[in-house]
Formats: structure tokens, sequence, C-alpha cells
């Protein structure tokens, strides 16, 4: 058996646990401007050793929270960590 993935150019990967399954929708939570969390919908592409490629709904830059998303909520108010703090 062969895995081949395809290459892209710029790819946003995320760790699969960072993905938030709802019935209706995929999504990511951010944190806004005002460190705000935001549900995003995004579309997945390929996934990989735990990462998953996030074809639209999250730009670079952006903050994403990967991990504590049942302590949260949409418009809670948080304060980010960088990642492996």
């Amino acid at each position: 058996e062969v895995k081949i993935l395809e290459p892209t150019i710029q790819s946003i990967t995320v760790p699969q646990t960072a993905i938030v399954y709802t019935p209706n929708i995929n999504g990511i939570y951010i944190v806004n401007a005002e460190d705000r969390v935001q549900l995003v919908p995004v579309s997945l592409g390929q996934r990989d050793h735990g990462t998953v490629q996030i074809l639209k709904g999250v730009i670079a830059g952006q903050k994403v929270i990967v991990e504590g998303q049942n302590k949260i909520y949409p418009g809670a108010r948080v304060n980010p960590l960088k990642a492996g703090v």
C-alpha cells in the first residue's frame, strides 16, 4: 500500500484535536483581536499523522485554540498562550 499526499502551496495545518465537529459544521475555535472566542466553519483537506489541512475558513496568522475546547464557548474572553508554554 502506498500513500501519496498531493503537494500544496502554503497549506495551513492544525492538530486534529483542534477540529470541533458538530451536527451542522466542522469548525475551529479562533481567538479574535479582542481575545474573544469565535467558532468558524472550516473545510477540511488531507489528514496525516494527527494533523489536518484546512482548505477554507482560517487564514495564516489567526490564533487557533488547539486544546481545552470543552471549557470555552463562542464569545468567551481568553488569555491566549503561545504553543509550548
